[in-house]
């Protein structure tokens, strides 16, 4: 900071000044994506289940988030069999240089079922608003309403 001040030429500016936001670039986006409320998320809607996955930290950001709409999958209700919750330990180190120990981490993930296919879609549900089981609840409270629309079609 203080050679961009000091500096007589604004070639030198410039170029103090595009090292010094490389090395801020990783605070920026850091902060950006800490105010944003965009994660991972399950829409639910008479299309069918969403399911929309923050993978990386620039697909976070509002401004590209259209870029990287590939990460979403839509799942017909027609096409959906059952949903069910899997729930395991898995076993994580607590420093960065190993020497911090370790500690049991709970893993949730929602699992679809599709009615014509063995294979099962698997999305995580932590670090969601709802708890695990609220998300199970309504995505089978909507499975359950489609088919029950869908059977009162079939009558007619």
């Amino acid at each position: 900071m203080y050679a961009i001040i000091r500096s007589h030429s604004s070639e030198t500016t410039w170029i103090f000044g595009t090292v010094m936001l490389l090395l801020w670039m990783p605070s920026i986006i850091g902060f950006l994506v800490s105010v944003m409320p965009l994660k991972p998320a399950i829409i639910l809607s008479s299309n069918g289940i969403m399911l929309s996955a923050s993978s990386g930290i620039y697909s976070s950001l509002a401004i590209l988030q259209k870029r990287f709409s590939a990460h979403d999958l839509l799942i017909p209700w027609e096409q959906i069999a059952a949903f069910d919750l899997f729930t395991h330990y898995e076993e994580k180190d607590n420093g960065s240089d190993g020497a911090g120990g370790t500690y049991i981490a709970r893993q949730e993930t929602l699992l679809i079922t599709r009615k014509n296919q063995k294979e099962r879609e698997s999305f995580s549900v932590k670090e969601m608003e709802l708890s695990p089981d609220a998300i199970l609840t309504h995505c089978r409270q909507f499975l359950e309403r489609y088919q029950g629309m869908a059977a009162g079609y079939q009558q007619l």
